[in-house]
Order: structure tokens, then C-alpha cells, then sequence
């Protein structure tokens, strides 16, 4: 990626639809977190976007260098460190289906970040694997659930359920 700082890595860039601040509708963009050099916290997000009168315009948030925002690596440790999760994802890993997490995500929100990230489970003798969890984080909660909506009801005050 050409006019990058030497010093910033890329995540995974992920293209999706998405509905951007202070416009109505969705479009479709391609999004990158940014994490520092030898560091696991964000310091940017940028979105390509690529529909109609905004095809090659970017949406880019610099955050503030006197606050650590948890980068893609430290939202996955806390998904690996969540015993309830954990020990679900051990036992759906089991001989015969093996368990595949999805791309996590880094959506803003307002004046917050939401990760998401599916987790899928694929028999040994499927080739297609089903969606099994929705795992959300936004600052330091946590929370899961069968479906998007339920992982939201979850995160916002109702109870995690496998």
C-alpha cells in the first residue's frame, strides 16, 4: 500500500456494506483498522469508499494518541480468555467438526467501536460450515449469542446464551 507509514500495519481489509455517518443508505466500502508497529492498539480506521458520487473518497478516524483503543489482536485474546467461550469452542472442536472464526470486524459506532466476529462450525465431512456464534465486544463487555440480534440483546442487557 503506497503513502503508508513505514512504522503501521494493516489488518486483514474486509469489504462490506456499510452505512456511513451522517449520510442515509448503505454503500460499499473497504475497511482497514490500523495497529502501530510491535503494538496490538488501534491508532486508525479508514474506509474506501466505492459507490456512485463517492467512488475513491476515503472516511478515516485518527485516534487520539493519549488513549489506547483495543486493536483486532487484544479483542480476540479477550474472546480466547472468556471461559464460558472457550470452554464451548474446545468441545465444538472435537473430532469430526472443527470450529472456523470469522474475519472480526471493527465497525464504528457513534463514539465507540463495535467488534464482531461469527464463529462457524463445520462437520468433518461438510464442506460448508454454519454459523454457530456471533461474538460482539464494545469497550469492555463482551457478549454472544446464536445469532446477531441475540448477541446485541445480549450486549445491551440481556444474557449470553450457547
Amino acid at each position: 500500500m503506497r503513502g503508508r507509514p513505514a512504522n503501521d500495519t494493516v489488518d486483514g481489509a474486509e469489504f462490506r456494506a456499510h452505512e456511513t455517518a451522517g449520510e442515509s443508505g448503505e454503500e460499499f466500502v473497504e475497511i482497514l483498522p490500523f495497529t502501530p508497529a510491535n503494538r496490538n492498539n488501534l491508532i486508525g480506521w479508514i474506509a474506501g469508499r466505492s459507490d456512485g458520487a463517492q467512488y475513491g473518497k476515503s472516511v478515516v478516524y485518527n485516534f487520539p494518541k493519549t488513549k489506547l483503543v483495543d486493536g483486532p489482536l487484544q479483542i480476540e485474546a479477550r474472546i480466547d480468555q472468556n471461559a464460558q467461550l472457550s470452554g464451548q469452542l474446545t468441545l465444538w472442536n472435537q473430532q469430526g467438526s472443527h470450529v472456523r472464526r470469522g474475519t472480526l470486524l471493527v465497525i464504528p459506532t457513534g463514539r465507540a467501536l463495535l467488534y464482531a466476529e461469527p464463529i462457524y462450525l463445520q462437520a468433518q465431512r461438510s464442506p460448508m460450515p454454519e454459523l454457530r456464534l456471533v461474538v460482539l465486544a464494545l469497550q469492555d463487555r463482551l457478549a454472544y449469542g446464536p445469532t446477531f440480534e441475540s448477541a446485541m440483546a445480549s450486549l445491551f442487557g440481556g444474557t449470553a446464551r450457547l
